[in-house]
């Protein structure tokens, strides 16, 4: 539905609601509009949006409405929308003087306050923020951010998306949730700034995480180091997950997480889209195999280098330095086609992993053995991705240059996917990688 018809729709469940006789014959009954309008708050910017705006004017109709709308409140947030299994997903305003001043007179609205003040789980969005602020009126939106921030009293999970620099460091600092649990941050951080907002979330909320991920992106970070490479001690924290390669040492894990139980390093690269883009002028189904082989050898070396670093040395300090580790896990994703949006596919990241003892023989050098069932699993699935169909006259076109498919490329990403979840689980490549002790 385009989203002009569901800001309409919006508009009118708000009618609805401050319509006398309407909610009186019980036409459109007070709580079936406001669950309508809470959830308007999960879809695009423009939409929830109106839907803010919409609540927030709701609460200047009688005294008896408000107060129904309020009991109303009370049930249909409770019942819908505040199940701690659910992941509230809020794409925050964009910078403009319009949307911060809507978002910040939405927020001082009960309706509107009262449901974030229960929210147990939630996922903020970055909307595009970008990572130079220079060019940003930051004040404006400062308002909003620290109203949002005190309103987090019940939060038990939190999980920011897509964020840059810009929104790193105009959201985080204003965040305050002394019920927190899990956190989740995906992004990107480039900039000191941005490095001092993440740690200084860590300490606020460090003592009582029980589940952290830092997926981050530091390329670039060039004028400070790796924020997991010099956060604080994390006592309680037993779940852990971090983009791989690593930088830090393998006893930093055991040193800033002494209650570690399951780590998962993640590796999520555009597999897809960077095939999309050279295989134009493959010739022949064998030139293409011969490719995608050195393709993969050269583009994602870091990851056989850190398979490598995993096998030779990082099972058995990570043994040794984290007594309470059971699980170590690596998961890759091919973010081609959105890994950042609001509602991201379905899938879940494909995954490789070790328990302690497992199925390994020799326990003293490899403490960590093969999860047969689910790599096995992972791998069938890999080759079933990479055998798709495909038209057999597809290289005999006569133009110069060949439009690749999604098709081809997804076949593509999962046979090169496919190398490097080898390179992490196949013995057979360990003399040819060096993975042997």
């Amino acid at each position: 539905m385009p989203i002009r018809a569901r800001v309409f729709a919006v508009k009118k469940l708000s009618r609805w609601l401050r319509w006398p006789q309407a909610t009186k014959k019980d036409l459109v009954p007070v709580a079936t509009a406001l669950a309508g309008l809470l959830f308007a708050l999960q879809s695009e910017p423009e939409v929830a949006w109106a839907a803010q705006c919409a609540l927030f004017h709701i609460v200047r109709c009688t005294v008896d409405q408000i107060q129904n709308v309020r009991d109303a409140t009370r049930g249909k947030v409770t019942r819908l929308l505040l199940d701690g299994n659910m992941q509230f997903p809020f794409c925050l305003p964009e910078l403009t003087e319009r949307a911060a001043e809507a978002y910040e007179q939405a927020l001082r609205n009960y309706t509107v306050r009262y449901f974030f003040t229960q929210l147990q789980a939630l996922t903020l969005i970055d909307p595009g923020y970008g990572d130079s602020w220079e060019t940003y009126d930051l004040p404006l939106l400062g308002g909003f951010a620290k109203q949002l921030g005190r309103s987090l009293h019940s939060l038990q999970s939190l999980k920011v998306l897509g964020f840059e620099d810009c929104a790193l460091k105009l959201i985080l600092p204003h965040l305050w949730m002394p019920r927190l649990r899990t956190l989740h941050v995906l992004g990107s951080c480039q900039q000191k700034q941005s490095q001092r907002a993440i740690l200084a979330l860590l300490q606020q909320n460090g003592q009582q995480l029980e589940e952290l991920e830092l997926n981050l992106c530091t390329e670039f970070l060039h004028e400070a180091p790796d924020p997991f490479s010099i956060i604080e001690p994390l006592p309680k924290v037993k779940r852990l997950t971090v983009r791989a390669p690593i930088l830090a040492p393998w006893d930093h894990f055991g040193e800033k997480c002494p209650s570690l139980e399951e780590l998962t390093f993640v590796y999520d690269h555009d597999f897809a889209l960077n095939l999309a883009q050279v295989l134009e002028d493959i010739e022949s189904l064998e030139e293409e195999e011969e490719f995608l082989g050195q393709h993969t050898t050269y583009v994602y070396k870091d990851a056989a280098r850190f398979a490598m670093r995993l096998h030779a040395l990082g099972f058995r300090c990570l043994a040794e330095t984290c007594p309470n580790l059971k699980v170590i896990r690596f998961s890759l994703w091919d973010n081609s086609f959105g890994a950042d949006t609001p509602a991201p596919s379905e899938e879940q990241p494909l995954t490789v992993s070790w328990r302690r003892g497992g199925n390994s023989s020799k326990l003293r050098t490899r403490p960590f053995g093969r999860c047969s069932a689910a790599n096995n699993a992972t791998r069938s699935e890999l080759k079933d991705r990479a055998e798709v169909p495909l038209d057999p006259e597809r290289f005999d076109s006569t133009e110069e240059i060949r439009e690749i498919t999604e098709e081809e490329a997804m076949a593509a990403s999962a046979k090169v996917m496919l190398q490097v979840v080898r390179w992490f689980d196949d013995p057979s490549l360990e003399a040819e990688l060096g993975l042997h002790l």
